[in-house]
């Protein structure tokens, strides 16, 4: 019996070697019906491997002896075609190889390990000219499947594309391990990160409501403290002009009473003592340009003299402080000044040696200059009717 067992053609002869089968499919094109011609490169790897006994290195030598199909070589490896079409279509043998059974999952996983193996033939022919297109998975996971199953049954290039695919996405899982675990590491450094500066930030925010509310007791304490101070100079000050006034000196008293009222001091009793010494203060006040030595009333108290080193004497209004007269002028520092016991006339005396009497209401002279031989101080007679100078010294 021929070793495809059933040779002639027309004649459905189950098949005796799955590895004839597997050869003999790569010298057709099973993606089109009906089938057609194909050529095929055999593997010199798998030739070399092959036992000279063996059923697939006798499917090699056989098939052209037969005359079912021409050897020949393409870029350096044997090359195996049908010798005619009309096999395809004849040969129940091939047909059955070609996956044209009656079992539809036993034809499909037929042919689909055809197309499978025509993609690799093409992708490795694609990576003999750009060393870059190399297969991806999952394709290439059932090329090495295929591999692994049937290693003889592939071209020397075919392996050397397979290992350089396989090369390739290892080094590229490789790759995109350590990228993974320098984003984890990157991720974990970032995320320590910004739990760190949170951490800070939450430190320095609870730093400064500590601080914060530190400088608000401090200054609540530092205002109770100025206050509590303010306070008791305050007080301070109330005794101070309380003892003035009682000891029969209320102008002396009267700043202390005001500094108490102008540091927040305030109290019946300081109102009362304010206004007890308040009553002593001057009511009017009258100017000369230098120093004041005598004052003197009227006798009725409407009017009164003042004697000023400004070599001048006044008489003022007593109610208004506006001057009666004319100034009473000397030629030197006057040093007393009176009026008579009726209010019309004033005695002035001065360090130029001399006394004035003058009229109280009009200023001018009743009489002329009163020399002695040194300065004087003056005085009115009890009636009035003479001015009294004691000797000079």
């Amino acid at each position: 019996m021929p070793w495809w067992t059933g040779a002639e053609p027309g004649r459905g002869a189950r098949p005796t070697s799955a590895s004839c089968g597997a050869r003999s499919s790569r010298w057709c094109s099973s993606e089109k019906a009906p089938p057609t011609r194909a050529a095929w490169p055999g593997s010199r790897r798998s030739w070399r491997a092959a036992r000279p006994a063996s059923r697939s290195a006798q499917c090699w030598r056989r098939s052209p002896e037969a005359r079912l199909v021409t050897a020949s070589d393409l870029d350096g490896e044997p090359t195996y075609e049908l010798a005619h079409e009309a096999l395809i279509g004849s040969w129940d043998r091939l047909r059955d190889w070609l996956g044209q059974r009656p079992n539809k999952a036993e034809a499909e996983a037929i042919r689909g390990e055809l197309r499978l193996r025509r993609r690799l033939q093409y992708a490795a022919e694609a990576w003999r000219v750009d060393r870059g297109a190399l297969m991806r998975p999952p394709e290439l996971a059932l090329v090495q499947e295929l591999r692994t199953r049937q290693p003889e049954e592939l071209s020397a290039r075919n392996h050397e594309f397979i290992d350089a695919s396989v090369h390739a996405w290892e080094a590229h899982d490789r790759w995109r391990r350590r990228v993974r675990a320098l984003g984890i590491g990157a991720s974990i450094a970032f995320v320590g990160m910004v739990s760190i500066l949170g951490l800070l930030a939450w430190q320095q925010s609870v730093e400064a409501r500590r601080e914060k509310a530190e400088a608000q007791r401090q200054k609540t304490e530092a205002q109770h403290n100025a206050k509590t101070a303010q306070e008791r100079l305050a007080a301070s000050d109330l005794e101070q002009g309380r003892s003035l006034l009682f000891d029969g000196h209320p102008m002396r008293a009267l700043p202390y009473f005001l500094d108490a009222r102008q540091e927040g001091f305030e109290s019946p009793v300081l109102r009362m003592l304010y206004a007890r010494a308040s009553a002593a203060a001057p009511q009017l006040t009258v100017e000369h340009r230098q120093p004041v030595i005598a004052a003197a009333f009227s006798p009725d108290g409407t009017r009164m003299v003042t004697a000023s080193w400004d070599h001048t004497a006044r008489v003022w209004d007593a109610r208004t402080g506006k001057p009666v007269t004319e100034p009473l002028e000397h030629r030197d520092r006057i040093t007393a000044a009176a009026f008579s016991p009726d209010g019309d006339r004033v005695v002035t005396a001065s360090w130029d040696h001399t006394a004035r009497v003058c009229d109280a209401r009009t200023g001018k002279p009743v009489t002329g200059p009163l020399e002695h031989r040194d300065w004087v101080p003056a005085s009115t007679t009890p009636r009035g009717s003479g001015t009294h100078a004691p000797a000079s010294p």
